[in-house]
């Protein structure tokens, strides 16, 4: 029988802790991104500005994300901050149109509502995202941007 020298020993035992480890990191972070992906939402925006006397309509995209089952939305004021009318495509494709509540150009951010009412009665509830603690995170900590936009 062959002996494994001491360097090769602990070699193979670190390797085997880090794929462990790295293992176990990628299941943390699949999950996590599991639980946001639900709640993400394509919104489609129509926008109209006055120009020479004509009122011109122009669409766009972007993406938000549920946070509360009442049907509360996040995105950025540059994606709906200016919008006339806002459609919402959720993860199963339903569409429901959404109403802005507040856009903040500083900070880039807005909130929408989507209009729940127009929902089936046996619809299933939304799936929500949920913020993290900010006062865990430290520099260096992993973090995804996840949308939908396209």
């Amino acid at each position: 029988m062959h002996k494994l020298s001491p360097f090769f020993q602990l070699l193979l035992v670190t390797l085997f802790s880090c794929h462990w480890l790295i293992g176990e990191a990628n299941f943390k972070i699949n999950d996590r991104v599991n639980s946001v992906y639900r709640a993400i939402v394509r919104i489609e925006v129509v926008s109209e500005r006055g120009s020479n006397g004509r009122m011109l309509k122009s669409g766009s995209t972007g993406s938000g994300v549920i946070i509360d089952a009442t049907g509360l939305v996040v995105t950025n004021h540059h994606v709906a901050g200016k919008a006339t009318r806002l459609t919402c495509r959720l993860y199963d494709g339903e569409e429901l149109g959404a109403d802005l509540l507040g856009a903040d150009a500083l900070t880039d951010l807005a909130v929408l509502r989507l209009r729940l009412s127009d929902r089936p009665e046996n619809a299933p509830p939304l799936q929500t995202a949920v913020f993290g603690n900010s006062d865990r995170v430290k520099v260096g900590d992993i973090c995804f941007a996840m949308g939908s936009p396209a």
